[in-house]
């Protein structure tokens, strides 16, 4: 059951800042419970596109034709000409003619959509955060039945596989949060400095966590949609101290 106090504190948070000082009364637990939640509203937007990828990838398997790696190159059993399948979420390139780079698979890319290739060489995946690579030559002898297999498996194990997707990217969502905290928290400790109020660093943490509550509802809202604002830790930064003032605002000035 969520704490009154905590559900008081997070309405302040949206609506009287100015009200946030009183979450330096609140319990170690209560913080790390504030925390968590703020972990899981940032984790939505990754864990709707992880679980829109993996289901589009079962897609996009029944589109690959019959191939095999050799000497590092991948070849089809019959003539077959270079194509890209989209879904919703995923932007898949099979390209046995070298007629594609990964230059132009990132350009195929839109918004927060991930690509997969099998390239002529290697393989690539580009996600909205990162990118990897994979040359055949180190995957020599794989054929199109060895995939089918991985497929097989992938399917039998599916909810598995989502399941531990989800709590790998909240235990990913954790740990971003816990490091915004820390850095919003150096911040506010040194304008509590420049404002002449005293505060200790873990008064200064619960107050900037529950500060960058709007910041965090915000973006991931925008990025549930696929929609990535440049500079978000930079804005969420200036949001939160700016709620950060209005909540130490109430305390005396050092004499």
């Amino acid at each position: 059951m969520i704490p009154i106090q905590v559900i008081t504190l997070f309405i302040a948070s949206l609506t009287k800042p100015e009200k946030l000082s009183e979450a330096v009364s609140l319990k170690k637990s209560k913080v790390f419970l504030y925390l968590v939640f703020l972990a899981l509203i940032t984790a939505i937007p990754s864990i709707i596109q992880g679980v829109n990828v993996l289901n589009d990838f079962q897609k996009v398997s029944t589109k690959i034709p019959e191939f095999k790696i050799e000497e590092g190159v991948l070849k089809t059993k019959d003539t077959e000409k270079s194509f890209i399948y989209q879904t919703n979420s995923l932007i898949f390139t099979f390209d046995p003619n070298g007629e594609q780079s990964e230059k132009d698979v990132d350009q195929h890319a839109i918004g927060s959509v991930s690509s997969f290739a099998l390239l002529k060489d290697r393989f690539y995946f580009k996600s909205a955060v990162n990118s990897y690579t994979f040359k055949y030559s180190e995957l020599a002898g794989l054929k199109n039945s060895d995939y089918g297999d991985l497929m097989g498996i992938f399917s039998m194990l599916h909810g598995f596989i989502i399941g531990f997707t989800i709590f790998m990217l909240l235990v990913a969502a954790i740990i971003e949060t816990l490091i915004n905290t820390l850095l919003y928290t150096i911040f506010a400790n040194l304008l509590c400095l420049l404002a002449r109020r005293t505060m200790t660093f873990a008064a200064n943490w619960s107050i900037a966590l529950f500060a960058s509550t709007l910041p965090t509802l915000f973006f991931a809202f925008l990025n549930s949609f696929g929609l990535y604002p440049p500079f978000q830790t930079q804005i969420g930064l200036i949001v939160t101290l700016f709620f950060y003032y209005y909540a130490i605002k109430s305390i005396p000035k050092n004499s």
